[in-house]
């Protein structure tokens, strides 16, 4: 990924950040001086020599209040005072405007002390930069550190730290890694945090090799790795789809006695389900709920996943239950999931039960939903009830797809409906869902079983000005309706017509090709036929006459 230009210059209001808002100085000149500010700062006397240290004190009561604009009032009635704010008063509301997630206003008093040549240090620097990486503000983090260095201020591991997570949370994870690479040039010692910003970057940025090598580089420096370290190295492996890495990390959480979190269970839990490991991630489940650990939704259906990416339907179903007895509650996801399962394992009955589950939820189905359901009915042969769920998808204002279409057209398939199959096919054009061969070849197939050649070959036609390109099962189907019907000059052309551009025909073509020689009783094109199979060493079936 390119790294992008130099930060942009920080975005500074108007006038010295200090500045007393409108409102509030326009009650200071009818009621007197910081009339609004609370009484025991009100009878401090700016001209009093003592006074600095007394409003320094009062900054930073404001600022653990979060009053961030009477802070900013307070230093900047100090200034028209003649108190000269020193670099403590200064670091106190920087510190005060970070605490409020004023990053604006702490990173412009920041670059007023480096321009007006004050002497401001670490301290300012970390609390200016803390306040932009709570705002996401990677940029003004990284024109912080730019202007800090130009005013003769070495950042520590803290300004560091917060600026890469400025970065990582501001989905500029590269600027991370760079700022990681800059504080080890500059010979500062990495702590836990700085490894965490670094293990986070390389999360957000899939790279898990890296991520496990860092772990390893910690255990080796002697820094032991954080929950925060564990946590991302193993979202790291789950967005590489390495799960075993992922549990070995799980593993060497609970070796150095850290109590994982829900986030690492979680993340455990997705690498199991994209390696299709459903036993691991059941266990890891448990294991949560065990712990007392926050079980969220994402978790179950991750768990649900796996499931039904392994086609084990009856745990998928138990997990189900087990989320409606004890929480949390499920989610259309989590629905989807196990009637996809459902379809996988062929029990087209729990499909519709949970379909109908789900409206007594109130769980509003999806195209997801009908498509799984229809699909089982399609596999359970039951071509009636997939014809009714896809009316009644459309019936609430959902817009089957091409899987829709062709799970419904393989159940009309299956029930010899090749009036529906055609009528579906048509739909499919009007409704903008373009047929692919898996839809004409599951409509001809459908017309082959009912002995509809002519409809079937027009469909062949159809596929060639379309340019879908039929496959082996195409033709064969064709050719088999044709050899029964009586039709043997056709389907010698289409077996001519395969030899010429494809596909390559197999033994069941030629197995279909002689018996429509046998009805025709053209005996010579047979024998020529079987001098070609055996040129092509094709086995043909044994009742092949």
């Amino acid at each position: 990924q390119a790294v992008p230009g130099p930060p942009m210059a920080l975005p500074v209001p108007a006038g010295r950040l200090g500045a007393v808002p409108a409102e509030r100085a326009q009650a200071s000149q009818r009621d007197g001086p910081a009339s609004w500010l609370p009484a025991w700062v009100q009878g401090r006397s700016p001209s009093s020599s003592s006074s600095l240290p007394a409003c320094t004190k009062a900054i930073k009561a404001l600022g653990r209040q979060r009053l961030w604009q009477e802070a900013a009032a307070l230093l900047d009635h100090a200034r028209r005072g003649r108190l000269e704010p020193d670099v403590v008063a200064q670091n106190v509301a920087i510190a005060a405007f970070e605490k409020a997630g004023q990053w604006q206003r702490a990173g412009g008093l920041l670059q007023d002390m480096c321009s007006e040549a004050q002497e401001a240090d670490v301290i300012s620097l970390g609390a200016a930069i803390s306040s932009c990486s709570k705002g996401h503000c990677w940029t003004q983090a990284l024109e912080l550190l730019a202007t800090a260095r130009r005013g003769g201020i070495s950042p520590n591991a803290i300004a560091f730290n917060s600026a890469m997570s400025a970065c990582v949370n501001g989905e500029h994870w590269w600027w991370a890694l760079e700022l990681f690479g800059a504080l080890v040039a500059a010979r500062l010692e990495p702590t836990t945090v700085t490894f965490g910003a670094a293990a986070c970057a390389l999360e957000r940025g899939r790279r898990w090799s890296e991520a496990l090598a860092l772990v390893e580089e910690m255990l080796r420096s002697g820094v032991s790795p954080d929950v925060v370290v564990y946590g991302a190295a193993i979202s790291a492996c789950e967005k590489g789809q390495q799960w075993e890495s992922a549990l070995g990390l799980l593993r060497g959480l609970r070796c150095a006695k850290l109590s994982a979190d829900a986030v690492a269970y979680s993340a455990a839990i997705s690498a199991c389900e994209k390696g299709r490991q459903w036993e691991q991630a059941l266990q890891l489940l448990q294991e949560m709920r065990r712990q007392k650990l926050n079980t969220d939704v994402i978790a179950c259906n991750s768990a649900l996943s796996a499931c039904e990416k392994g086609r084990r339907w009856e745990p998928a179903l138990e997990l189900l239950g087990e989320m409606h007895r004890s929480g949390p509650r499920p989610d259309v996801i989590s629905y989807n999931s196990v009637i996809s399962v459902c379809e996988k394992g062929k029990q087209w009955h729990w499909a519709l039960g949970l379909l109908r589950n789900m409206r007594a939820l109130l769980l509003q189905p999806d195209v997801i939903t009908y498509d799984a359901a229809i699909s089982a009915c399609e596999k359970g042969k039951q071509w009636s009830h997939a014809l009714a769920l896809l009316r009644e998808m459309q019936q609430l204002d959902l817009h089957p797809n091409l899987i829709t279409y062709n799970a419904a057209i393989s159940a009309c398939e299956t029930g010899r409906l090749w009036r529906s199959a055609l009528a579906l096919l048509a739909e499919m054009q009007c409704e903008r869902a373009q047929p692919d061969v898996i839809s004409y070849s599951a409509t001809i197939s459908a017309c082959e079983k009912a002995g509809r050649w002519k409809s079937a070959l027009a469909l062949l036609a159809e596929m060639r000005v379309g340019r879908l390109a039929a496959n082996a099962i195409t033709y064969n189907a064709v050719i088999s309706v044709c050899a029964r019907q009586r039709q043997w000059h056709i389907a010698l052309g289409l077996l001519a017509d395969m030899r010429g551009r494809g596909p390559l025909p197999d033994s069941i073509t030629y197995d279909l090709a002689l018996g429509a020689c046998e009805e025709g009783k053209v005996w010579s094109c047979a024998l020529q036929l079987l001098d070609e199979v055996q040129e092509w060493a094709l086995t043909l079936d044994p009742l092949t006459p």
